[in-house]
């Protein structure tokens, strides 16, 4: 019998890929980027190879003040590098990883940063307008007076434990996004697409919000003591628990469907209010202004509206429950 065939050589691997040239503009502080955009020739024609920075590992590098404006960085290492001051105006970093980064001041205007992972990075006055921040994650950055305006796409952008004290964020769509201990402390929100997120153990001191929809939203064991939710907010269908509207300003708010048992609304401000269909059993609406409001079809089970001011001009047709203090002497 004829001997068996050797054994075919297993397949040899793929060559590696060749070193990212754009990597010799790495210069230090200052570094410019933007030769590595676009198609550069090569020999012998036609020959084009497409000049990016996709999946460079530049971790830990000191290139402050350096310009990447539109240059593909998909996938880019930069945990721990110095990006102080630095422009990526356009620049493509999703997937990016730039955990513990240093981008205090940068640019990143227009940035498409889906999936990017900013954790523990210091963010202090960067400015992301018209950035791509969805799936994006902020935990524990410092973003104090950073700038985000005019983000169309912001879903599930996560800012747990971040600081954003005296940030400005308007104009912005960021519904699923989670907001858990996070430091909102004099923060400027206007214009805001909060949909279906969750604010849990958030610090608003001092904060102020106009035009917010936050309709499907958890606010868990977060105070709004005193906030200015002013034109008007929609909290419609929201849950609340152990969370307080304690002397909040909350003229026609939208809080149709709400689930808010007992939420302590005492001494705030609900002229034009609408709480439809909301649960709010137990609740106590102590020396509110409740002029023109709408109860009707609410929970009102043990919910006190003693000295509530505008009583006799609310809305409470098919009111469920007892509620307490209700009629006028």
């Amino acid at each position: 019998p004829q001997p068996p065939p050797p054994p075919s050589p297993p397949p040899s691997a793929p060559p590696s890929p060749p070193p990212n040239d754009c990597l010799r503009y790495a210069q230090g502080a200052g570094s410019s980027f933007v030769q590595c955009t676009g198609d550069t020739f090569c020999w012998p024609p036609p020959c084009r190879r497409s000049r990016h920075m996709r999946l460079v590992d530049l971790r830990g590098q000191p290139l402050r003040s350096a310009v990447f404006d539109g240059v593909d960085m998909t996938g880019a290492s930069l945990d721990g590098a110095d990006l102080r001051g630095c422009t990526m105006y356009g620049t493509h970093l999703a997937g990016a990883s730039l955990r513990g980064a240093l981008l205090a001041s940068a640019n990143l205007q227009g940035a498409n940063l889906q999936g990017a992972n900013f954790s523990g990075a210091e963010l202090t006055e960067t400015d992301f307008t018209g950035a791509v921040l969805t799936d994006v994650d902020f935990s524990r950055a410092l973003m104090r007076r950073a700038k985000i305006f005019s983000v169309q796409h912001g879903a599930r952008a996560i800012f747990d434990g971040a600081d954003l004290r005296d940030a400005q964020m308007t104009d912005n769509e960021m519904p699923n996004s989670s907001w858990v201990g996070t430091d909102l402390r004099a923060i400027a929100m206007e214009d805001m697409g909060l949909q279906r997120a969750r604010i849990e153990r958030a610090d608003l001191a001092g904060a102020r919000f106009v035009d917010m929809r936050m309709q499907g939203a958890l606010l868990l064991s977060t105070s709004l003591e005193g906030i200015n939710l002013n034109g008007p907010a929609n909290l419609s269908y929201i849950t609340v628990s152990n969370s307080s509207f304690r002397d909040a300003f909350l003229p026609g708010a939208l809080l149709v469907g709400a689930h808010a048992p007992g939420i302590d609304f005492s001494g705030a401000y609900l002229q034009l209010a609408e709480f439809r269909g909301a649960h709010l059993e137990g609740g106590s609406f102590r020396k509110a202004q409740i002029t023109d409001a709408n109860f009707d079809w609410a929970y009102l089970d043990s919910t006190d509206f003693t000295l509530a001011v505008g009583r006799a001009k609310a809305s409470w047709f098919g009111i469920r429950g007892s509620p307490t203090g209700l009629l006028v002497a």
